[in-house]
């Protein structure tokens, strides 16, 4: 029988807005890093963050992947951790007799974009960036489809896409924004879901920015 890892995370580096359509290049994220001072309070920071993102103006920590590899004391490369080296991150596959890793976005379980048009343009970057990187893979590497729920009609049309380039399911966050994830402007991407055999992946993630606020 095989084994199938279905939690598995990629640690997404700069070169994903590369994949920004031309028409989107505004969107594209800025990376600043902090050379000294004081901790900056941010999403997904802690207290030796130095890098950060600016997404749709917003500030968030951008994940270390050299202290997260330093962490799993050689399980892990950089390059196998941000997919910009599939080769390697199959033969850490091989090592742990895993088959297939189902592999979910780092950074999408944190992204809050106020503007539908720029969270429209970095899900499809995103997805297409995926669909690359998977394809070396030959069928080991799947990915799950990050949906822009500000745009469900545009969403739907671009998973009948992600179905075809190795996408697996669907991710929601418990709470997306002011919503709970059965809302009614929804279900054409839970129809779509249905449609494909996808399941409906819900992820903790911080969607709702009333939920840091609670004490």
């Amino acid at each position: 029988m095989p084994a199938i890892d279905v939690d598995t995370n990629v640690i997404e580096p700069a070169s994903v807005w590369d994949l920004l359509a031309q028409d989107d290049q505004e969107f594209k994220p800025a990376l600043l890093r902090k050379e000294v001072g004081a901790r900056v309070q941010a999403h997904f920071s802690g207290p030796n963050t130095r890098e950060f993102w600016v997404i749709d103006n917003v500030l968030y920590g951008k994940h270390d992947a050299e202290a997260i590899a330093s962490y799993s004391k050689g399980e892990m490369t950089v390059g196998a951790l941000t997919l910009e080296d599939v080769p390697r991150r199959l033969a850490d596959l091989d090592r742990q007799q895993v088959d297939v890793q189902v592999i979910f976005s780092s950074l999408f379980l944190n992204i809050r974009c106020t503007r539908a048009n720029a969270e429209l343009a970095l899900t499809r970057a995103y997805n297409r960036w995926m669909a690359e990187r998977c394809a070396e893979a030959k069928g080991r590497l799947r990915w799950i489809f990050v949906p822009s729920l500000k745009n469900p009609a545009e969403t739907v049309r671009d998973m009948e896409w992600a179905v075809r380039h190795g996408a697996v399911g669907v991710l929601f966050r418990g709470i997306e924004g002011d919503r709970f994830i059965d809302h009614p402007d929804y279900e054409p991407v839970f129809q779509k879901a249905l449609e494909l055999d996808w399941p409906i992946c819900v992820h903790i993630g911080h969607g709702c920015p009333a939920i840091e606020t609670i004490a």
